[in-house]
Formats: C-alpha cells, sequence, structure tokens
C-alpha cells in the first residue's frame, strides 16, 4: 500500500514538473496569469476562507490559508481558527485547470459541551483535488473536494469527541495579481 501511494503521488506531482521544461509546453495554450500571486475568498465545506498562494516555480504554487469553523460535533461544538500552509499543482497552467492541493496547519478551537468549555491546539493535514478557472488572466473560479484530517480529534478535558475526518468541499473566487 505504501509503495501504492508514493507512486501515485510520483505520478501526480513530478510527471508534470518534468513536462515543463521547454518554454511552450502546457502553458502556451490558456491565456497567462497575469502575476504569480492570488487572492482566493471562499468557503471550506460551509466556513469561509481566506488564502494567498504565491508562484514558487510553473506548476508549483505555496498558499497560507486561513479558515474558520463552527461546526456542532456529538453532546457540544467547535469553534475556531486554522492556520495552513499548502502547496498546490497545477498542472496545465498557474492558476487554471486541474488542481491539487496538500497542506499541514494548526486549528485553535473552543470546544463547548454547553456545561464547559476547553481551548486547544489540533495540527491538521488537508488534501484536495479540483478545478479551477481563469478569465482574462485575472479572475479565477476554484472548486475542489477532499478532507481535513485532525491528527488528535477530542477535548480530553470537556469530553468531547468528534471525526478525525472532516469533508473539504471548497469553492473560491480569487484575483490574480
Amino acid at each position: 500500500m505504501r509503495r501504492f501511494v508514493l507512486q501515485t503521488l510520483f505520478i501526480i506531482i513530478v510527471y508534470p514538473l518534468l513536462s515543463f521544461s521547454d518554454d511552450q509546453g502546457a502553458f502556451s495554450e490558456v491565456p497567462p496569469a497575469k502575476g504569480p500571486v492570488s487572492l482566493q475568498v471562499g468557503f471550506n465545506y460551509v466556513f469561509p476562507l481566506v488564502e494567498v498562494q504565491f508562484s514558487v516555480w510553473k506548476a508549483l504554487h505555496f498558499g497560507v490559508q486561513s479558515l474558520y469553523v463552527d461546526y456542532p460535533v456529538s453532546s457540544g461544538s467547535l469553534r475556531g481558527v486554522a492556520v495552513v500552509g499548502a502547496l498546490h499543482l497545477y498542472p496545465t497552467a498557474p492558476f487554471y485547470g486541474p488542481w491539487f492541493q496538500l497542506g499541514s496547519g494548526i486549528y485553535s478551537l473552543t470546544a463547548d459541551t454547553g456545561v464547559a468549555k476547553e481551548t486547544i491546539l489540533h495540527p491538521i493535514l488537508l488534501a484536495t483535488a479540483g478545478w479551477r478557472w481563469l478569465w482574462s488572466g485575472q479572475w479565477s473560479l476554484g472548486f475542489a473536494v477532499g478532507a481535513n484530517g485532525f491528527l488528535n480529534p477530542n477535548a480530553d478535558q470537556v469530553g468531547l469527541r468528534f471525526a478525525a475526518v472532516l469533508p473539504a468541499i471548497r469553492i473560491d473566487f480569487g484575483v490574480v495579481f
């Protein structure tokens, strides 16, 4: 299984990067992005997000995103914010076409049972795959699905347990500059 995962990651990440060895390549068919930076505002699941992406190399971008969550669980709720650093891969062209995201970060959450509250820090992993449209090299619309994985899914002091994996359904609107 480990070998399969590594081979899949190689195909998804390395193979598209190798295809950009010439100046024309896949980029010649798509109107170029106006710049190397993009700002997106949207939703992950039903929660708001803001992200800034920086072009690292043709198909590879680094993003920093902030997420807000207010999620009902078992006998209480989770509310808080996250900061996530993510690598984005655009195999077709910068900010256009198929799009893969892999990131990690930390949530600062308040677990509330109605009787007691606990503030906790949770490391997370984020993985999505989707499509991004680009108009006039400047305006973008992205859609992706995947998962948010909590590495320690509980709030021990208040006895609140929640799922280790939550859905990631992302839609955002962006501007490239």
